[in-house]
């Protein structure tokens, strides 16, 4: 995963999926990111919670990837603006592959999540000089 590379772990997030019970477990780092109760981050939210924190010009894109992703076990990696605030967004970078029982059957989805926002505010800069 070359976009973790050189990143202090702190920056980094993490966060699982029981497809089966549809939670979508948040790390405090994915959950800040977010702009989610840590708490509610760590006991899991529905996946359709966390997909309207992404804006509505991605969405669609976004839940496409996820439900290729399990169909077809391809991994996932994708960029996009979440609400952490209402009305304020942040871009993160969202990877992750899914975990299936012996019968190919999803079970549980592992991944990490990057804030990508100062690396492209910092891009279009030099871009624009």
């Amino acid at each position: 995963m070359d976009c973790l590379l050189g990143r202090d772990p702190s920056e980094v997030g993490y966060h699982t999926w029981d497809v089966i019970e549809n939670r979508l477990s948040l790390d405090r780092v994915c959950a800040a990111m977010c702009g989610v109760p840590e708490a509610e981050g760590a006991e899991g939210i529905p996946i359709e919670a966390f997909l309207m924190k992404i804006d509505l010009a991605n969405r669609e894109r976004v839940a496409k990837a996820i439900h290729d992703s399990l169909l077809y076990g391809n991994f996932y990696q994708e960029e996009y603006p979440v609400e952490y605030e209402p009305g304020l967004f942040r871009l993160v970078r969202v990877g992750g592959r899914l975990i299936y029982d012996r019968d190919g059957v999803p079970l549980r989805g592992i991944g990490w999540m990057v804030d990508v926002s100062p690396e492209k505010i910092l891009g279009e800069g030099v871009t624009r000089q």
